[in-house]
């Protein structure tokens, strides 16, 4: 009997390290690859934070709420193509280091580059109570980050940057999509879409970040302070219903005389009062419009001039009696 016992405890011990080890070596496989699979998404500080914890992890797919950005150069292909390949390329990796870092910096998922454009997200691949918060917080440090670097951007590559920001808030599928072979942790669904339709309405008002009533509500709901914005108006956008509340989030003081004046307009045009809001949103722009360039070119208000526009044409083709003073938008 003894003899059998000297064999088993070491058999046993021997048993425990093999499996010990085992575990081990599963565990540093499986933390080299999240680190490869989010180090080029997420910031370090994220990576390490799943690294500890990694039952915070969801890499499978599932539906959460969760805050979409999509930023765009402006008229991008018209001066690419003035450079070469290798100025183009030093452009790009220059500014996208800038923006991917404001990105991480506050707490974003970048999703991929669209070329000269940048989609991220906010809320995975770990909870975060605060996304729409984070999210719109990372785009007004984006653009005071480009106008930082303005000046640098014009004498260094010759090309006057100018971009379009677009945010929403809402349920989307988040987790590893693609084939078996190659897959990439991304966010599909409507909300994504729409976040995608407001980064090209930016154009369409001429703002520099756009977003809509349901970020602005995850912001209250998770207790936060709402940022500097400007509501601008009701958008029903092609293949929707449902109209959508289109907000200003600011990246620059305005004007409180002309923040009222603009509203007072926008009250006006719903009123189905034309000329009225022609002549307030007239003031609007007057008193919202930012200071004259180097050229010394008077500026204007985007969004009052464009419902300046919008006045007369409704003068001309008055809306239906059942309008609801939403905007249809006909193009995507």
């Amino acid at each position: 009997v003894n003899w059998l016992t000297g064999f088993f405890y070491p058999e046993l011990l021997t048993i425990f390290v093999i499996t010990m080890a085992g575990k081990y070596v599963l565990e540093e496989r499986n933390k080299k690859f999240v680190k490869s699979a989010f180090s080029k998404y997420v910031a370090p500080s994220v990576v390490d934070s799943i690294l500890k914890d990694p039952a915070k992890l969801s890499v499978g797919g599932e539906k959460r709420e969760l805050t979409i950005m999509f930023s765009d150069i402006r008229s991008f292909t018209t001066f690419s193509e003035r450079l070469d390949a290798r100025a183009l390329a030093a452009f790009l990796n220059d500014y996208l280091s800038i923006m991917t870092k404001l990105v991480f910096a506050n707490q974003g998922t970048l999703d991929k580059y669209i070329g000269d454009a940048i989609m991220a997200f906010w809320g995975a691949p770990l909870e975060d109570a605060k996304h729409a918060y984070h999210a719109c917080q990372g785009a007004i440090a984006m653009m005071q980050a480009l106008a930082a670097n303005h000046a640098r951007f014009l004498k260094d590559f010759g090309v006057d940057v100018h971009i379009g920001i677009g945010i929403n808030t809402g349920p989307v599928n988040v987790g590893n999509m693609g084939s078996a072979d190659n897959f990439s942790y991304t966010v599909i669904g409507d909300h994504v879409n729409l976040a995608s339709r407001l980064e090209g309405l930016t154009k369409f008002y001429g703002v520099a970040i756009l977003t809509t009533r349901f970020t602005m509500d995850a912001i209250v709901a998770a207790g936060d302070a709402l940022p500097p914005h400007r509501v601008l108006d009701d958008v029903k956008v092609k293949g929707k219903k449902n109209a959508v509340e289109m907000i200003q989030i600011l990246d620059r003081p305005l004007a409180e005389g002309g923040m009222r004046a603009f509203e007072d307009a926008r009250q006006l045009y719903r009123a189905r009062r034309f000329d009225d809001a022609i002549a307030r949103f007239r003031e609007a722009s007057s008193l919202l419009a930012p200071a004259p360039g180097a050229d010394g070119i008077p500026q204007h208000d985007g969004p009052s001039e464009m419902f300046i526009e919008r006045c007369q044409e409704l003068k001309l083709t008055p809306p239906a009696a059942d309008w609801d003073g939403s905007h249809e938008m006909t193009s995507k």
